[in-house]
């Protein structure tokens, strides 16, 4: 069917072409720590397992074997600013997106954002008979129909669309066996910042003899560097070193105090055999299974009580679980969601 109040052509799968729009310098995909650029690079990687043709558009590099790149800018410095910030949609980018979509498109193709911004300053320049998706990544939205990570988002959003979960790369988050059955450590990865509630992760770790180690990007804050300071910090990994911590570690701590849209590292820790204490805010309430994989905790005392109760939790079962969230599974959801909106 078509989406009301567009006028377009038919997507046809394996011969329409999809235009997956990236927005940040990071390459495709990211080496170490990435946000919407992972996902644009598992969901490119799953359709073009499905035998679609996908092209990405991207201002960094994209090695993504078997699918085609359209380079934004000539060099992705003047996407950050003085403070090394990303400034996601700076007008030479969105020129770029519009030169290569006027060269590669054709009705009937699928032109899906990643950033609300994009839809807003693109859509209306785009050549006739193209179709629109946009992945919801926050809460404010450019476009529509949406591909919702999570029922969580959806709900506070309410616009056409489809949930799709994420899916995460399940050859590289496997459990890593290192010789040892013991596994002592607390572990969190993601920004060192107070809106993770990493002060309860501090805190746990200090009542409970804990070591805590600590991966993400370099902090910003007097607060993510005095935790840097006093923990073990191990800066931003790739996916094989995360799948090593999180195979070493008796929990992942995840106290989030903010609504998570998806969250993939309690996914990712899940598909390693590692179990997950969060807060179940936003998509961690849907991918941890409270008392199975994991646990829901609010403060300080339901983690300890949570980490006391961590031996009964079967890593066997995370791993189980997480195989749910593939990027196979997520792709072929996607493609559904393509063909029902535009087919």
């Amino acid at each position: 069917m078509t989406h009301p109040g567009v006028s377009a052509a038919p997507f046809i799968p394996g011969e329409s072409r999809i235009h997956q729009i990236s927005l940040s310098p990071t390459e495709i995909p990211p080496a170490k720590y990435g946000g919407s650029e992972l996902i644009v690079s598992n969901l490119s990687r799953g359709l073009r397992d499905l035998e679609q043709q996908v092209i990405v558009y991207a201002p960094g590099s994209c090695g993504i074997v078997g699918v085609e790149h359209f380079q934004t800018l000539p060099e992705p410095a003047p996407l950050h600013d003085a403070d090394g910030k990303i400034q996601p949609n700076v007008p030479a980018h969105i020129e770029g997106i519009l030169q290569g979509l006027s060269q590669n498109t054709a009705p009937g193709d699928i032109v899906h954002f990643n950033h609300f911004q994009q839809a807003g300053q693109i859509q209306s320049s785009l050549p006739p008979g193209l179709n629109t998706f946009e992945t919801g990544h926050w809460i404010r939205v450019g476009s529509t129909p949406i591909i919702y990570p999570s029922f969580s988002l959806r709900g506070r959003i309410d616009k056409p669309g489809l949930v799709v979960p994420h899916g995460i790369d399940t050859d590289l988050f496997t459990p890593v066996s290192n010789g040892k059955e013991e596994t002592s450590c607390l572990f969190y990865a993601g920004q060192l910042i107070e809106e993770k509630g990493l002060e309860i992760a501090d805190q746990l770790a200090d009542e409970t003899g804990h070591e805590l180690k600590l991966a993400g990007p370099e902090p910003k804050t007097d607060f993510g560097r005095h935790l840097a300071a006093k923990h073990i910090y191990l800066g931003e990994l790739s996916a094989s070193q995360l799948a090593k911590e999180y195979s070493a570690a008796k929990a992942l701590i995840f106290p989030t105090q903010y609504t998570e849209t998806f969250g993939l590292v309690p996914v990712e820790a899940m598909a390693c055999g590692c179990p997950v204490i969060t807060t179940g805010l936003g998509g961690t309430g849907e991918t941890v299974i409270h008392g199975k994989t994991g646990f829901f905790a609010e403060d300080l005392r339901q983690f300890k009580d949570a980490l006391g109760k961590i031996e009964f939790i079967s890593r066997q079962d995370c791993v189980k679980h997480a195989q749910n969230y593939s990027i196979e599974k997520m792709a072929k959801k996607v493609l559904e969601a393509y063909c029902l909106f535009y087919g």
